[in-house]
């Protein structure tokens, strides 16, 4: 036991997301207290829902939006606060197409499946050669597809034509960089070890979960079952350092500057938020590198309103790609009730970093018009209601989620540490669901896990 038992431990925790929350309530189940202070003036970090602004009840996700079936920690989150959640796998919802318009016309699933078939057995054969499981532990061909960019990758695989732009927008979506910004590895990890599934890639998200009524729910229950006693908004975190037998953290506030003292401190923060911090602690290099360098994703968001679902009367779900400038999207009022719809475009690349929240007309009117060349007649559908979402120049995000450029995965991959004891968690360290809600569940929970490792 800690020497002066369960009270005399100091734990905080640097980031109310739902990595933090879920490490403060793991703690708070095993008889400890921990402190959470947040930058921001709420809880959720990149999960955040914006409420009847497409039109009344309809909810749209600005960050964290997909619970997948195998995210066991999001969908146990749910089911502790009883919260209902949309199933997007049900049969009237498989049923329906998803939308590929490229070149100027719309591609059939199987003109997909033709296309793709060659290039899927060529990733096979790389898959059945493939070991990775971390920096440290790989084999020659991983480290050698990591060193390549992807845009290498698919075109030395002689991906080209309307495929090649369809992989380019599904990536660079996927992962928010251009393709010769990101690791080869990304698409093998996006596709897992499934052959099978190259050719499911491209089938929408028509399978997973949301939240009925937003996914902020979840961290918003977890917040309130804390206390506010436990949660301190508003303290932006501008240093750390070791003072031999714990760790100083000093913050910005509205009442100036303060010094926090901790034995244990959980720094969930992204790298692209953390590297700006003055860390004056020792690091492995493996850790400082990862830091340092961690690529991410420059994702944003337009929701677009319209006063009824053209594209479901017309048997298309709304998922779509296209080499249009809309990019890629799908129907963020999917299952909820109601006439009115809402159609996400998700961006990547330079046109995520650049998108403005308060749209021009100009660009309003470009984005609508693809639109209804992907989902003809949804033009004279809509509401004229829009907005965007831009987790880049988010002062606490500076990015949508974590990426890997070429030669990151075997360079130093999602190291976590602890060091010392100074621990980390987010969807970033997350080795099975990095770039997920999941992810930073699951790392919030092991980090707590780690701590009491240490208190027992």
């Amino acid at each position: 036991m800690w020497e002066g038992g369960k009270d005399a431990a100091k734990i905080v925790i640097m980031g109310a997301g739902i990595a933090g929350l879920s490490a403060a309530l793991h703690l708070r189940q095993a008889g400890y207290q921990a402190t959470v202070y947040e930058a921001a003036d709420r809880v959720g970090g990149r999960i955040r829902s914006i409420r009847d602004r497409i039109a009344p009840g309809i909810v749209a996700e600005a960050g964290g939006e997909f619970i997948d079936p195998d995210h066991t920690e999001m969908l146990e989150l749910a089911e502790r606060y009883s919260l209902p959640l949309l199933s997007l796998g049900q049969e009237r919802e498989t049923r329906l197409g998803d939308t590929f318009f490229f070149e100027g016309r719309h591609r059939s699933v199987r003109e997909l499946e033709k296309a793709l078939r060659p290039l899927a057995e060529g990733v096979a054969s790389d898959q059945r050669g493939l070991q990775y499981t971390n920096h440290r532990s790989h084999n020659a061909l991983a480290k050698h597809l990591d060193q390549m960019s992807l845009d290498e990758y698919l075109r030395s695989a002689g991906a080209d034509g309307w495929l090649y732009r369809l992989l380019d927008v599904a990536f660079l979506t996927e992962y928010g960089a251009p393709l010769a910004d990101q690791s080869a590895l990304n698409m093998l990890a996006a596709i897992g070890m499934d052959p099978a599934a190259m050719l499911e890639t491209f089938g929408g998200i028509s399978y997973g979960f949301k939240v009925l009524g937003g996914n902020d729910q979840i961290p918003k229950a977890m917040a309130e079952e804390l206390g506010e006693e436990s949660l301190h908004l508003g303290h932006v975190l501008r240093a750390v350092r070791s003072n031999g037998h714990g760790y100083v953290a000093t913050f910005d506030t509205d009442g100036g500057t303060q010094e926090v003292a901790a034995d244990f401190l959980l720094l969930t923060l992204p790298f692209t938020v953390l590297r700006r911090v003055e860390l004056d602690v020792a690091l492995p290099m493996a850790l400082a590198k990862s830091i340092k360098t961690m690529a991410y994703g420059t994702n944003g968001k337009q929701v677009f309103g319209f006063e009824r679902r053209t594209w479901r009367e017309q048997g298309q779900s709304g998922y779509f790609f296209t080499d249009l400038p809309a990019q890629s999207g799908w129907d963020s009022s999917q299952l909820q009730p109601g006439t009115a719809g809402a159609i996400t475009i998700y961006l990547g690349g330079e046109k995520g970093a650049r998108l403005p929240e308060n749209t021009p007309p100009e660009l309003s009117a470009r984005w609508r018009a693809n639109l209804d060349r992907v989902f003809p007649g949804s033009g004279g559908a809509s509401n004229g209601v829009e907005f965007g979402v831009n987790w880049t120049t988010n002062p606490f995000a500076l990015g949508s989620y974590s990426a890997f450029g070429p030669g990151q995965y075997t360079n130093f991959g999602r190291v976590s540490g602890p060091v010392g004891n100074l621990f980390f968690a987010g969807e970033h360290v997350s080795q099975a669901f990095g770039g997920y809600m999941n992810g930073a569940a699951e790392t919030g929970r092991t980090s707590a896990e780690q701590i009491l490792s240490r208190l027992s």
